[in-house]
């Protein structure tokens, strides 16, 4: 691991991979009234019992349905991810020509953004060193950028803090929290940028930046309103495996 971050001399936090399973409702049959009916070709209006008999009708009659989990779990994503990268290893191993060496640790690289420990061990056990060293550049170009942090929208329009990286910059600052507000930013004229009611998209554009370059953002606690300054420093965020 030294000689990893001797040859990229930027700093590394920790941080869970998390790719939320998705959720699909199966349609509600109609009801059995309503489908069976046969309608003329002009229907004359409804009264407004017709219609609150018509909401009754479908409230008890139609049948309450399950939501199913989508197969494509975290779990079943991570373990299908595991076995393109370890097939990859074995591709390698078997790989003679030095050009197509190159293009398959270029795309085993990508790796880092879903287990960065994992990737940096599999670079480091290369043996020729000049592979060793392209690994390693790769794996900088595409590892994941940040403050460390993970944000959400809030009801107040400023993005809240809902989780932080462990030994990733906001955490090691000992000073922002799980539940603060990251109110805005300042550019490196002394503007300041206001992040209340900034899309989601933006405003990780703002924090994301090049390794080992400082971010001075205004941080809101409570209801944003105790306001205080933090400047912190982007590193590489490690990618883990879901548990």
């Amino acid at each position: 691991m030294a000689a990893y971050w001797a040859v990229l001399q930027k700093p590394v936090t920790q941080h869970m991979i998390k790719i939320a399973a998705t959720a699909c409702k199966a349609e509600k049959p109609p009801c059995p009234q309503i489908a069976a009916a046969k309608f003329p070709s002009q229907t004359p209006p409804l009264t407004a019992a017709d219609k609150q008999k018509n909401k009754a009708a479908l409230r008890k009659e139609t049948p309450k349905t399950k939501t199913t989990v989508n197969p494509t779990s975290a779990s079943a994503r991570w373990k299908q991810i595991e076995k393109g990268f370890q097939r990859q290893k074995n591709e390698l191993l078997n790989e003679s020509d030095s050009n197509r060496r190159s293009k398959l640790i270029a795309r085993m690289s990508h790796h880092v953004r879903f287990d960065t420990l994992s990737t940096i061990e599999w670079a480091m056990s290369l043996t020729d060193p000049e592979e060793r060293i392209q690994a390693l550049e790769a794996l900088n170009r595409n590892a994941l950028i940040g403050i460390g942090a993970r944000i959400l929208p809030d009801e107040t329009g400023y993005p809240l803090i809902h989780e932080m990286t462990l030994l990733g910059a906001m955490e090691t600052s000992e000073i922002a929290r799980v539940g603060d507000y990251i109110l805005g930013m300042e550019d490196s004229d002394g503007q300041w940028t206001s992040f209340q009611n900034m899309p989601m998209k933006e405003i990780i554009q703002y924090l994301r930046g090049e390794a080992g370059t400082k971010v001075h953002l205004l941080m809101g606690s409570g209801t944003s309103q105790n306001k205080y300054e933090i400047t912190t420093q982007r590193s590489m965020i490690v990618m883990q495996p879901p548990d």
